[in-house]
């Protein structure tokens, strides 16, 4: 059992529709989140419809940029409680090895904007639930968290990401990890003007993760966007194979973290 997150960077694009298809056909996510589709709501129910049997909300483009889908499968209930043009929070209720799970699904896309994106965070805060009330975070937040989410550019800048890292305080979220390699972004361009980030993310409150301690995030290419595939999986596979490795962003405290990264990072293809 699987949700998916991808910013697709323009969808109804036939590679993009045949990547997403197929990816979906392989993962068979419950819940799926796309972003800047690009789209208008009745081309994108349309599309929508074309990868399969869902139910669907779709939030609005504005101008050219941006938009938000979000689909499901019949067997789960979503009931959206607010939407605006960069995020749609809902609530998600499905059965999990038989019994009945509901929980917060706050759907983010962060403006390229940091001025903007300063005031986003409040907002998003706003929705932190209960203390017994479960909540998870998935998206395409435009930001990092430390200089290990990125190579090239310019160097990690504390101040620029301050009002994102004291959201993530004040709601008391944990970031899920993943498995693969860091970086969920690359702006795609040769030599010293590379430059590759964690901008996409999962994240949930500890009431979330003590109901889903199974779960992984997985890292996955796109071939037709420059974001990677995240994929949530809510329940592991029970088969008795080798674990993959799975970064816990914690680790990245740990004295010598950021040297033992570059020597071992730098000795690989970063992004293909």
């Amino acid at each position: 059992m699987s949700l998916l997150s991808w910013n697709s960077r323009g969808s109804g694009r036939p590679s993009m529709m045949e990547e997403l298809k197929k990816k979906i056909k392989d993962v068979r996510p419950i819940f799926m989140l796309v972003m800047e589709t690009m789209c208008y709501v009745n081309k994108g129910v349309n599309l929508i419809r074309r990868l399969g049997d869902f139910e669907s909300f779709v939030v609005l483009i504005q101008g050219l940029s941006g938009g938000l889908w979000i689909f499901w499968e019949r067997s789960v209930v979503v009931k959206v409680i607010m939407s605006k043009s960069w995020f749609i929070h809902c609530k998600l209720s499905v059965k999990v090895n038989g019994v009945s799970e509901s929980f917060f699904l706050s759907c983010v896309y962060g403006n390229s904007k940091s001025f903007i994106r300063r005031l986003q965070w409040p907002v998003l805060a706003m929705f932190q639930p209960a203390n017994d009330e479960s909540w998870l975070l998935m998206g395409d937040f435009n930001e990092i968290t430390c200089q290990e989410e990125k190579c090239g550019g310019r160097q990690f800048n504390y101040s620029k990401v301050r009002p994102f890292l004291e959201m993530i305080d004040d709601c008391e979220l944990l970031d899920l990890g993943f498995v693969g390699s860091i970086y969920t972004w690359t702006n795609r361009q040769n030599g010293h003007n590379k430059i590759w980030e964690r901008i996409d993310r999962m994240m949930a409150n500890e009431v979330w993760r003590s109901r889903f301690t199974d779960c992984r995030v997985l890292h996955e290419l796109a071939i037709s966007s420059d974001h990677k595939f995240l994929i949530l999986k809510l329940i592991q596979d029970r088969v008795n194979v080798r674990r993959p490795f799975r970064f816990e962003i914690m680790w990245a405290q740990h004295g010598g973290c950021q040297e033992q990264i570059q020597d071992a990072w730098f000795s690989v293809f970063l992004f293909m």
